[in-house]
């Protein structure tokens, strides 16, 4: 079903199908708050902040924009305001003390974690609006109008500041990651 459809539902009553909205979005608002360097137990209070927010403020929503553009807007919001009120420490993986011998299912999973580190370290050096722009395009997959949307800019606007923090990260990093989304935002 159709966003607008679902709200246009709820505004007239039917406040269980807010639900929807929740099941859609909630996992990719998770994700996208985890990939801005925030702890999963952070995200998951900031996202559900993001849909009471969100519900409390469904008469305000203007159809002519995207739900997601609106939904994503208020998790941007929140997240700053979130990082303001707490200095959020990451952990160090360097600090991390593992065993010699573990299955490979472990390294796997140990491989993903230090590449996400590289990545959030890679992230962290450019300006917090860029970050955001770079995890809705290549997490997310948002349209660069979509983020353009969100961030109060043109398309075109997002476009060359992403190409332009793509070029410093590759400046900057260019060899240190070696594959998955992670190489494909250098390539």
């Amino acid at each position: 079903m159709d966003d607008k459809l679902i709200v246009a539902k709820v505004l007239n009553g039917s406040t269980e199908s807010f639900s929807l909205l929740v099941d859609k979005y909630y996992n990719r608002i998770v994700g996208f708050i985890c990939r801005t360097g925030f702890p999963r137990e952070d995200a998951e209070d900031i996202t559900q902040e993001v849909f009471i927010r969100a519900y409390k403020n469904l008469f305000r929503y203007d159809t002519s924009w995207s739900f997601s553009t609106w939904i994503f807007t208020i998790a941007i919001n929140l997240s700053r305001n979130y990082r303001k009120r707490k200095r959020i420490r990451t952990v160090e993986l360097n600090k991390l003390h593992i065993a010699d011998e573990v299955s490979p299912s472990v390294n796997r999973h140990l491989d993903d974690l230090i590449n996400r580190q590289m990545v959030s370290n890679m992230l962290s050096t450019l300006k917090e609006q860029v970050r955001y722009m770079l995890i809705l395009r290549f997490y997310n997959n948002m349209s660069y109008d979509e983020i353009g949307d969100i961030c109060g800019l043109s398309g075109d606007a997002v476009k060359m500041r992403i190409s332009r923090a793509l070029k410093k990260l590759r400046r900057k990093f260019g060899s240190s990651l070696s594959g998955g989304v992670y190489r494909e935002m250098l390539d």
